[in-house]
């Protein structure tokens, strides 16, 4: 919510309204996503892509077929 209003409103006032200090808001800015989060993120938009590929009609045991034809672990979880 304030990365998307930054360009609108001050950190300042945001953190007020959300009652978060700045040193929170901008110590969570610095922060990475850790590995984990980063390949959730990255097989996620693999999905999507893959979704929007087949036309929206393409189920979980298609999805993970393509997965594991392109090199990705998964399983259909």
């Amino acid at each position: 919510m304030i990365t998307i209003n930054e360009g609108t409103f001050s950190v300042t006032l945001m953190s007020r309204i959300l009652k978060v200090s700045r040193s929170v808001t901008y110590d969570w800015k610095r922060h990475s996503l850790s590995k984990r989060n980063q390949a959730n993120k990255a097989l996620s938009e693999n999905i999507k892509r893959i979704f929007d590929d087949g036309k929206a009609r393409a189920g979980s045991p298609r999805i993970t077929r393509r997965l594991q034809d392109e090199g990705v672990s998964a399983d259909h979880n």
